[in-house]
């Protein structure tokens, strides 16, 4: 059977749901639909029938296409088309439509609005730094994407979207443990078409996207796609007049498609980002003055640098008013208004090529290939304190290249009973951080000018007699000031060579009733190199200091799925998760540059796919259990004299369980209902000697409660086209936002609520839309960082706040 065969044989098989960005939707009218047999029981002719139902999904998380419904793995598949009605523009926002999906933005310390903070089921990873490895893949067009950095992209011209959750350890592989997002672009067609879209917006905003197909040939297919948007972002460093959580972003994807036989497929894309836009929008949410390194530099550095930047009769908030002992003159109860004038930058160049060869050597077997290389470059920061002090701030200048080549042998025998994949897989990257961290300026130089050492870091008599030795600080060459010159330029390094073999088999052992099984072996060798040096003293915070260790790993997958009934399915499955070990790249002395180990977990899941009441009613359910072994955890803490320490351990072991409920419904044409929930109860069961968390500490960014709704109702209007209404609902429990628990970066329960309205015209060519998100203007926060016993302060960033927006879509 030809590549284009198999294509034309899934999506022509009998309409089994409805479209599946519908995954998401109103719990109370699903439920009425569900619960009303009268209304579903309704009669019509067989238009109106086939209206109420939609077409098959296809997805190709086994590695070959398959119907939705009839695939045994917990899957939410969204269409690029549904995506765009439902205003979903980015990876970060499929949260909002997937259970048990949480995705922070300016992760942990970032700054950089593009960096993601994934975590799927209670598992991922809270640091963005090259020396640790997302717990969730990124994977565009079957290639792998390694950093966190540039993971909030835009959904550029999409086929659909695949959120697999639950470890994909087999076939997906490297760094799957908590799951998998395989982003698919839309294909090119065989005949001249596309779109142009503009729209304006709350910010001033503006963008404008655009995709055109046009044949070359008959065998020559390509396809442009681009998008621009802009606006002016909802905070501001008043100071500066800068601009805060604004966009300014490019993207474009272009594919070129040749197919000079039906057995030969050969597609070759490339995709570029780039955005220079200001730092996210973070606010400070608590303040301690009585932690070690508040205290010195309130009473050591600030007078040396009082009056602050702008003059004494600048506006200061709350914490620039602790910091120097100076009165507030204004009150700033707005929280997206900051004092900073230190790092605003977000900066992002992103582009990568990929070359996809897919052969039918015989009827029975396909070869496919996938060769792919990526770049990323990126320059962002943040002024963590808010304030014109220099008190923490941090510049990252991120560059990362790497090159992937995977081999698929895919294959079926005994009349299609035995479906099998055969593959290797291998990566290699390289990546550099390079960091301007500058924290607590000023003291270093404060306590130089002192008179003498007159400050004791201990029950002593400062400044010691002569001769004596004691701890106080202060004094000019005095070395105990060395430990206090906290301004350092950090440069990071790591290289990856990653290898593995995988395969994976399902066989009918009834028409009913299959079996499956996988496994993959991965071996990984990764090196690290760090050198570090203090600004003001001018001597190593670290001097050069390189570490390398190798990593192996063997994950199984076993699995068995039944037909209940003709639209009934029920499966059951055993599968492991592994995700490589990494380095720590925040020393602070030279004993904690080393390595730490992987963390792996077992899975148990029981699901069952159904669709009910002549196919109107699509009802999807697992249920999980977790065993989850040598987390790995970014932990922020202080030394004995009040210094931050920022370390990555692996924290012990933890059981997690879990169910999520997909549901949605069509009861009568041009109506569409649906609705997920999810519940997720994890906790920590064994703790590593020294682990700095305790048994009660809940996972980070994993709100026990997750739901969705949406409702979207359609009807003609006479001589001009079609409306459509459209609303929407996500909630998330409280939860906390960084791993510590800090209580004041806890994020209590909260929804979001968006709408819009869409009128099109008769022949589908132009359609105009108005909406609207967050309108309950909801102030909540994605992520956060705590340095309480150390430098004083919490700080979370924001989500958006409510925005409007009109678009108009021209198809031809």
């Amino acid at each position: 059977m030809s590549i284009n065969e198999r294509c034309a044989s899934v999506k022509q098989r009998p309409s089994s749901g409805f479209r599946s960005a519908l995954l998401n939707g109103s719990v109370a009218f699903a439920i009425l639909a569900v619960s009303s047999p009268p209304a579903l029981a309704l009669q019509s002719d067989d238009a109106a029938e086939t209206a109420r139902r939609a077409d098959v999904i296809v997805v190709t998380a086994r590695k070959r296409e398959e119907n939705l419904q009839e695939t045994p793995i917990t899957i939410t598949a969204v269409t690029g088309a549904e995506l765009s009605e439902r205003n979903i523009k980015t990876t970060a926002e499929l949260s909002q439509i997937v259970p048990n999906l949480s995705i922070g933005t300016g992760n942990n310390s970032s700054g950089g609005s593009s960096v993601a903070q994934i975590f799927l089921r209670g598992v991922g990873q809270n640091d963005f730094l090259i020396t640790t490895d997302p717990g969730v893949g990124i994977y565009i067009d079957g290639v792998y994407y390694a950093r966190s950095v540039g993971a909030v992209m835009d959904l550029l011209d999409l086929e659909r979207v695949e959120v697999l959750r639950g470890p994909q350890g087999t076939l997906f592989g490297r760094n799957t443990i908590g799951g998998a997002i395989s982003l698919v672009s839309a294909r090119p067609t065989d005949e001249v078409s596309g779109h142009l879209e503009l729209g304006t917006g709350s910010f001033d905003r503006f963008e404008a996207i655009g995709s055109i197909n046009f044949p070359l040939s008959e065998t020559l297919l390509s396809k442009l796609s681009v998008s621009y948007k802009r606006d002016t972002g909802f905070g501001e460093q008043v100071l500066t007049g800068e601009n805060q959580g604004d966009e300014n972003a490019f993207a474009a994807r272009g594919t070129l498609e040749w197919s000079p036989s039906e057995k030969f497929r050969l597609t070759i894309s490339g995709d570029v980002t780039r955005e220079r836009e200001g730092a996210i929008v973070n606010v400070i949410r608590e303040v301690a003055p009585t932690a070690p390194l508040f205290g010195f530099y309130m009473g050591v550095a600030i007078p040396e640098i009082v009056p602050p930047p702008g003059g004494a009769t600048t506006e200061f908030n709350d914490f620039v008013a602790s910091l120097g002992g100076i009165p507030i003159l204004e009150n700033n109860d707005d929280t997206r208004r900051s004092f900073g004038t230190g790092s605003n930058e977000n900066d992002l160049d992103l582009w990568g090529v990929s070359t996809t060869i897919e052969y039918d050597v015989v009827d029975w077997l396909t070869i496919k290939s996938i060769t792919a290389y990526r770049e990323m470059d990126a320059l962002f920061g943040r002024d963590g304190d808010n304030t014109p002090f220099q008190y923490i701030d941090v510049l990252n200048s991120d560059t990362q290249e790497q090159f992937s080549q995977e081999l698929q042998l895919i294959g079926e025998n005994y009349g299609g009973r035995l479906q099998w994949v055969i593959g290797g897989f291998y990566f290699d990257e390289d990546a550099t951080n390079d960091s301007q961290v500058r924290l607590a300026s000023g003291l270093f130089n404060g306590l130089e000018a002192l008179p003498a050492a007159v400050i004791p870091l201990a029950p002593v008599t400062c400044p010691p007699p002569m001769g004596v030795f004691a701890p106080c600080a202060g004094g000019a060459g005095n070395p105990i000031n060395i430990g206090f010159d906290l301004d350092f330029n950090a440069s990071n390094r790591v290289s990856t060579q990653s290898a593995a073999v995988f395969t994976h088999a399902s066989f009918d052992m009834t028409e009913r009733l299959r079996v499956s099984g996988g496994l993959r072996y991965t071996f990984e060798d990764r090196s690290y190199f760090t050198d570090q040096l203090r600004i003001n003293a001018n001597v190593p915070l670290i001097p050069p200091t390189g570490v390398s260790d190798d990593f192996s790993d063997v994950s199984v997958k076993a699995g068995v799925d039944v037909d209940l009934s003709e639209n009934m399915l029920a499966f059951a499955s055993f599968s492991q998760g592994f995700k490589s070990g990494g380095f720590n790249g925040r020393p602070t002395v030279q004993t904690e540059v080393d390595s730490f180990d992987p963390e792996t977990i077992n899975s148990y899941e029981l699901g069952i796919k159904s669709e009910l009441f002549d196919r109107r009613v699509r009802l999807n359910a697992t249920g999980f259990y977790y065993d989850y072994k040598d987390i790995q955890l970014s932990i922020v803490d202080a030394d004995t004299t009040g210094n931050l320490i920022a370390i990555i351990e692996n924290a012990g072991e933890a059981n997690a369980k879990g169910i999520e409920v997909e549901i949605l419904a069509r009861p009568i044409g041009g109506l569409d209902l649906g609705a997920f929930v999810g519940f997720i109860d994890a906790e920590f069961t064994d703790l590593d000697p020294g682990s700095t968390i305790s048994l009660d500490t809940e996972f980070v960014l994993t709100p026990k409660w997750t739901a969705g709704a949406n409702i979207a109702y359609s009807w003609p209007i006479a001589g001009i086209g079609e409306a459509t209404l459209r609303g929407n609902w996500s909630y998330k429990d409280g939860h906390f936002t960084d791993v510590p628990n800090t209580p004041s970066l806890a994020q209590e329960s909260y929804s979001l609520f968006g709408a819009s309205a869409s009128v099109s015209s008769l022949d589908g060519a132009w359609t105009a839309t108005v909406y609207g998100r967050n309108l309950s203007d909801k102030e909540y926060i994605t992520s956060g960082v705590a340095a309480l016993d150390s430098f004083g302060e919490a700080e979370g960033v924001l989500g958006r706040p409510r925005e409007w927006g009109l678009k108009v879509k021209y198809n031809f």
